[in-house]
C-alpha cells in the first residue's frame, strides 16, 4: 500500500515515483492513496486561475484528456485547496478522471482488502456548523476546504478501520520536550508548531483506534504513535507535500491484516518492521530542521531511512521552496521512463512561494478560519 501527500497538483511526478517504488519493492500496488490538496483542476485554465502553485503546468489536465494515465488507481480525500466547483458534485465520491478517484467529504468503506476511513478538509470554528456552500465564488470555495460536525458525525457509526486518511494533523502530535530528552540528534521542525492539528481530528483517532493514520497539510513529514486506553496503538505517518519522494511517498507492506514493514521514499528501503517502534525517529531526513543546507547530488547514495541523523536541511523559506524545484538527487525518478504528454517532470519546476512553508500556510489557514 502506498500513501502520497499535498500532491498540489505535481501527478507526472507521483506517477513516475510510484513506478519507481513499484520496480524497487519488485511488486504492483495494491492500493493507492493519496492525503489530500491534490488540486486536481479540470481545465488548464481553471488551474491558471485557482491552483495555490499557479506556476506549475496544469498537469491534471492531460489525465482528463487521457493524454497521461495512472497504471493504478488512486484514491484521493479532499483538502483546503481542491477544485471544489467539480468535487461539489460529487460530495460522496466518484471518478474524476481515469484511474483517480475522489473518495467524497467524509465515508468508510473497503478498498482493495483495507478497511478505509476518512474525513476531507481542515477545521475552523468560523464554519464547521455553518452549512455547505456552492462553490460558486472565491469565498465560497474556500469554505468548501473546511469540514463541518455533521460530516464528522457521519463517521459515529464506523467502531474502527484499518486506515483513517484526514487532510490535517490531529492535535497534540508535537512535543516541547528538548530533542535529547526524546533521544534524538536534532529538533524535527514539527516540534517548534506544537500547535499543528485539530482536536477534531483527534478525537475521531481515539475513538476509532485505526492501525494506521494518514496525514499532510503541514508539509512536514513525520512518524508517532498514539497508544489507547485499551492497549492498542495507532501508527501516524505525516507526509510532505510532493516536492520530494522521501517526504511524500510513504509505502507499507501487509501480511495477515497487518502492517510488516514500512518505508519512506521510492527506494524501496525499510525503515520500520513489526516489532520496532514507531516513533519520530523513523521520520525521513526532509523532516529534520538544520542552519545549513546539504546540496543534493544525482547518484549520491541515500542513507538509510532509520537514522534520525542524515543529511538535513535548511528551514528558511529561501531553501525551503528552492528544494521543491529540485528533481534530482537520490530520490529522482531517473530510472523510470519519462511522461509522454504535455509536461513532462522536467518542466514541472515551480516559481518559489513566499506561502508555501507549513508554519505560513498554518498561519494563513488560522486567520481565515478565524483562530487565534
Amino acid at each position: 500500500m502506498v500513501v502520497i501527500g499535498d500532491i498540489h497538483g505535481r501527478f507526472h511526478r507521483v506517477r513516475e515515483w510510484i513506478a519507481a517504488l513499484e520496480s524497487a519493492r519488485g511488486r504492483s500496488a495494491s492500493l493507492v492513496l493519496a492525503v489530500g490538496d491534490v488540486e486536481a483542476f479540470l481545465t488548464a485554465d481553471d488551474h491558471r486561475r485557482k491552483a495555490a502553485k499557479r506556476a506549475m503546468p496544469a498537469e491534471f489536465a492531460d489525465y482528463v484528456s487521457g493524454r497521461c494515465a495512472f497504471e493504478r488507481p488512486l484514491h484521493f480525500i479532499g483538502g483546503n485547496n481542491e477544485d471544489f466547483e467539480a468535487l461539489h458534485a460529487i460530495p460522496d465520491g466518484g471518478l474524476v478522471a481515469p484511474n483517480l478517484h475522489f473518495l467524497g467529504r467524509v465515508g468508510a468503506q473497503s478498498i482493495s482488502g483495507f478497511d478505509v476511513a476518512w474525513l476531507s478538509g481542515i477545521y475552523a470554528p468560523r464554519y464547521v456548523d455553518k452549512p455547505l456552500l456552492p462553490p460558486t465564488t472565491p469565498d465560497a470555495c474556500r469554505q468548501a476546504g473546511y469540514f463541518r460536525h455533521d460530516e464528522v458525525r457521519a463517521l459515529d457509526g464506523v467502531a474502527s478501520a484499518d486506515i483513517v486518511l484526514t487532510h490535517e494533523w490531529p492535535r497534540g502530535l508535537a512535543s516541547r520536550a528538548p530533542a535529547a530528552s526524546r533521544g534524538i540528534h536534532k529538533d524535527f521542525r514539527a516540534f517548534h508548531t506544537p500547535w499543528i492539528g485539530n482536536q477534531v481530528s483527534r478525537s475521531l483517532v481515539e475513538r476509532m483506534r485505526p492501525r494506521w493514520l494518514f496525514c499532510g497539510h503541514s508539509h512536514v513529514p513525520f512518524a508517532t504513535v498514539l497508544r489507547h486506553a485499551d492497549g492498542t496503538e495507532t501508527r501516524i505517518a505525516c507526509l510532505d507535500q510532493a516536492s520530494r519522494a522521501d517526504g511524500a511517498v510513504f509505502w507499507t507492506e501487509w501480511r495477515d491484516g497487518r502492517a510488516v514493514l514500512a518505508g519512506w521514499g521510492t527506494s524501496g528501503e525499510a525503515c520500520w518492521r513489526e516489532g520496532q517502534p514507531w516513533d519520530e525517529r523513523r521520520t525521513p531526513h526532509a523532516g529534520v530542521a538544520s542552519k545549513t543546507p546539504q546540496p543534493h547530488r544525482a547518484g549520491t547514495p541515500s542513507e538509510p531511512m532509520s537514522r534520525p541523523d542524515v543529511s538535513q536541511r535548511t528551514s528558511s523559506v529561501q531553501q525551503r521552496t528552492r528544494r521543491d524545484a529540485d528533481t534530482s538527487g537520490p530520490h529522482s525518478t531517473r530510472r523510470v521512463p519519462p511522461i509522454t504528454g504535455t509536461h513532462s517532470t522536467a518542466a514541472a519546476r515551480e516559481a518559489p512561494r513566499a506561502d508555501e512553508p507549513a508554519i505560513a500556510h498554518e498561519l494563513e489557514r488560522k486567520a481565515a478560519g478565524g483562530e487565534r
